[in-house]
């Protein structure tokens, strides 16, 4: 196992799934169904994280683009969206870290669209973003929600996040 997760719906059903380095599964029953978009590219070092973003599940494990289930299902790739070492919702949207656009950016962060997990391209009107923190040298080892803010940690700093929309920047971040 290379990650898991038991996860809430908005409807208070849960759903638990499990990551190999190549398939995503799913807890069914007493057993466990491969939900995977096919077989995925992870090696012996990738990990899964996951996030739940309203009904949907979002995971990611840096190798491949984030993949989605929606309610119930198999996974598929969103389309458009970065590859990324760690997933989590904050506020209405979904924050990506630790990301590869085509470009490696160890210290890179993108969130999609508000309220729209399935558009990540960056757009003022949507307020999809992305960027980079380089204050400090290193990659995103970590990060997450902490109430309305994002948290990036790396290895010798922490940054805070917040949203600033309507501004162009989206995310405002700060080296603690």
């Amino acid at each position: 196992c290379r990650g898991a997760v038991t996860v809430t719906k908005l409807d208070d059903t849960r759903r638990v799934f499990a990551g190999t380095a190549t398939k995503l599964y799913e807890q069914s029953g007493g057993g466990w169904t491969d939900v995977s978009a096919g077989s995925y590219s992870g090696g012996v070092d990738s990990r899964w994280s996951f996030t739940q973003f309203g009904n949907a599940t979002l995971a990611t494990n840096l190798a491949d683009t984030i993949q989605r289930s929606n309610v119930s299902g198999a996974f598929t790739a969103i389309s458009g969206a970065p590859k990324a070492k760690i997933v989590f919702a904050v506020g209405s949207q979904v924050m990506a870290l630790n990301t590869n656009d085509g470009a490696v950016k160890p210290d890179g962060w993108h969130c999609c669209a508000s309220f729209n997990d399935t558009d990540w391209t960056p757009n003022v009107s949507t307020l999809a973003n992305s960027g980079q923190l380089v204050s400090t040298a290193g990659q995103i080892t970590a990060g997450g929600r902490l109430a309305e803010y994002a948290v990036a940690y790396k290895e010798n700093s922490l940054y805070i996040g917040q949203f600033v929309a309507p501004d162009p920047q989206t995310w405002d971040w700060r080296l603690i």
